[in-house]
Order: C-alpha cells, then structure tokens, then sequence
C-alpha cells in the first residue's frame, strides 16, 4: 500500500531542496507532504480482515435500537478505514 517516492530517477535533495525542480517531480499519487516528510507515498490503504458479528448482525437485522452500535459498519476502525480510503482515493477521469 505504501510505494518509495525516490525510485524513478528523483531525489529528495533535487525535490525537496530550495530551490526544488517544481511541480514535475509531484503528482497526485506523489505528494510534496507524503514525500519528502517519510520517503513514502500512499497508494492504497490496507484493509484489515473483520470476522463478522453474526450475533450483531442478526441484532441489526431485527431492528434493535442497540445493535446500530455494534455493526461493524459503526465501529471506530471502520470509519478510520473510511476516511484513509476517501484520502488516498483520486479521480481519475469523468464524463461530463
């Protein structure tokens, strides 16, 4: 999921010096942030294996109040998960 931003001919010291070569050595996949902060940029997030709930599941699917916090839709992990999905995520293309 994480892939080395140096690996392609670029160097931190030509991209991330002053004065830096610009914007060609930055893309969507290879920021300026991920880059020269860590050396690596996010290609994708990793998603953790969840063993389902069955008992939860049949709670939610009953309709008990108390079970929409444990679905595992609701769980902490999940929206953390979420939201890297959502950041490491770029449109590619769009039909207009």
């Amino acid at each position: 999921s994480w892939v080395f931003c140096w690996q392609h001919g670029l160097t931190k010291e030509d991209c991330c010096g002053t004065p830096s070569r610009g914007p060609s050595c930055f893309d969507s996949i290879f920021t300026r942030k991920e880059c020269c902060s860590i050396g690596h940029a996010q290609l994708f997030p990793s998603a953790e294996p969840d063993p389902p709930d069955w008992a939860a599941a049949a709670r939610w699917a009953a309709g008990e109040s108390s079970a929409t916090g444990q679905h595992p839709s609701f769980r902490r992990a999940q929206r953390k998960w979420e939201a890297g999905m959502a950041n490491a995520s770029v449109v590619l293309s769009e039909d207009i």
